[in-house]
């Protein structure tokens, strides 16, 4: 059967040892609890995900998943904002979108503390598939010689400066 509770003010849960445990079954499967004044909420049943779910207008969503089963690894419905910093502590950061906007005029590639010029060479942008799926194009910095090597030809509408030189489209031949 169910157990209904209905009381005309709050209902409070107070556990001298700081835990309140959920159980399905006579079997733990998830807890509230207090440690250092911090509140913990958590999963007891090993790789089940912790979903948070609201109504949007009249639709039942899923806001939240916190895949327990890849170490808590967040899936969010919707928008994302920071308000601080966005640190990122891992190898790869991978984003899939249509379009990237960045309003820094200056993206720093190969950043580090202290001296990163032994680990310069070849950093670069490279454009997957660009010219088909095998032949990416790819612009690298060459440490050695101190330039940059582009993998592919160099067209300009424009001009090219060469320290005090100025060459048009029309007279620079290499």
């Amino acid at each position: 059967g169910n157990l209904h509770i209905d009381v005309a003010s709050s209902i409070i849960l107070d556990s001298d040892a700081g835990n309140v445990y959920l159980r399905d079954s006579g079997t733990d499967v998830a807890l509230l609890s207090m440690a250092n004044t911090d509140l913990y909420i958590r999963s007891l049943v090993s790789d089940r995900d912790i979903i948070f779910q609201g109504y949007d207008g009249s639709s039942n969503i899923t806001a939240l998943t916190l895949d327990m089963s890849e170490a808590g690894a967040a899936t969010f419905n919707s928008d994302v904002t920071v308000g601080g910093n966005l640190i990122v502590q891992g190898t790869t950061t991978t984003l899939n979108t249509a379009n990237l906007q960045v309003e820094d005029k200056n993206i720093t590639l190969n950043y580090g503390t202290g001296d990163t010029s032994g680990s310069a060479n070849y950093a670069g942008i490279t454009i997957q598939d660009a010219v088909n799926s095998s032949t990416n194009a790819t612009i690298n910095w060459h440490q050695a010689g101190t330039f940059f090597n582009f993998s592919h030809n160099i067209n300009t509408d424009g001009y090219l400066q060469h320290v005090s030189y100025l060459y048009s489209r029309n007279d620079l031949r290499v």
